[in-house]
């Protein structure tokens, strides 16, 4: 091979280009120093989106660059706002289900509301205590307030009907007497409307408040009806105290103690007793056994 010429390319000859220097290594995702040209190529995606930023409605992580210190704050979940609110307006059914679920979700989603959810579950129970005891109270005023019979009082004309008991032949002297214990005869020492279910029995020889003057009973069957039985013992009483309002009982009216619901299935009689038309008079005697 001939040796390089030693003289100089003659003027306007053709001049390769020098070479650029080779950029130094550049770690994976490292950007230049500042005032450095970029590496070839452009610098590495940001974040590991295309492009550099993330799509339309991507949640960029923590610390993205260009979103410095950005951390999305969780939503609320839906059911434990329902919980809530089913709990205050008393939906126990739908508040316990909606509380239970929400706690489920939160636990894995990471949402908000987990107090709202337990307030929800709070407010179910304290319902249900107050069901409770609303049911234990009015089962209680229920059983308190049923008596073995009611009563009713009533005047007017009185045609004739003999009593289906027959009077008894002395008066009972015992101290108090239940409803459905009296029997035709028994004088009575005081008679109101609280006395439905117990009297006290005196003799008919003081002066005393009224006389049982006619029992009778009901068929048995299915309860009629307070209204019906009310108006069957008024009718009843009445009918029967035309055969004791004479002489001095001349102006007795009468009080008729029947059975009500709870007292139907053991006892069904209808109780007649002569009070002085006066309320505040008394007899002596008995206008049963002259």
């Amino acid at each position: 091979m001939p040796p390089a010429s030693a003289y100089p390319p003659p003027a306007g000859a053709y001049q390769p280009p020098a070479a650029f220097p080779e950029p130094p290594y550049q770690a994976p995702g490292a950007y230049p120093p500042p005032g450095a040209y970029p590496p070839q190529g452009g610098y590495p995606p940001q974040g590991g989106y295309p492009g550099g930023y993330p799509p339309p409605g991507a949640v960029p992580p923590p610390g993205y660059p260009g979103y410095p210190g950005f951390t999305p704050a969780p939503k609320t979940n839906g059911f434990a706002i329902a919980s809530l609110i089913f709990g205050v307006l008393g939906g126990v059914l739908f508040s316990v289900i909606f509380g239970i679920v929400a706690l489920s979700q939160i636990s894995k989603r990471g949402e908000r509301g987990k107090g709202m959810a337990i307030a929800g579950l709070a407010l179910s129970g304290f319902w249900v205590v107050v069901i409770a005891l609303l049911i234990v109270v009015g089962a209680v005023a229920g059983d308190s307030s049923s008596s073995t019979a009611n009563s009713g009082f009533s005047s007017g004309s009185r045609p004739t009907l003999e009593s289906t008991t027959e009077p008894t032949d002395e008066p009972t002297t015992s101290d108090k007497t239940a409803t459905e214990d009296l029997v035709v005869g028994d004088c009575i020492d005081y008679i109101d409307e609280d006395t439905a279910d117990e009297f006290t029995v005196s003799p008919c020889a003081v002066e005393h408040g009224g006389e049982v003057y006619a029992i009778s009973t009901l068929p048995a069957g299915t309860y009629p009806g307070e209204k019906k039985v009310s108006d069957v013992a008024g009718d009843r009483c009445d009918k029967a105290l035309d055969k004791f309002a004479k002489g001095k009982f001349a102006d007795a009216e009468f009080w008729s103690i029947y059975p009500s619901v709870s007292s139907w299935k053991y006892d069904r009689k209808i109780v007649c007793i002569a009070v002085p038309q006066d309320e505040d008079g008394t007899w002596t005697g008995s206008m049963v056994n002259k």
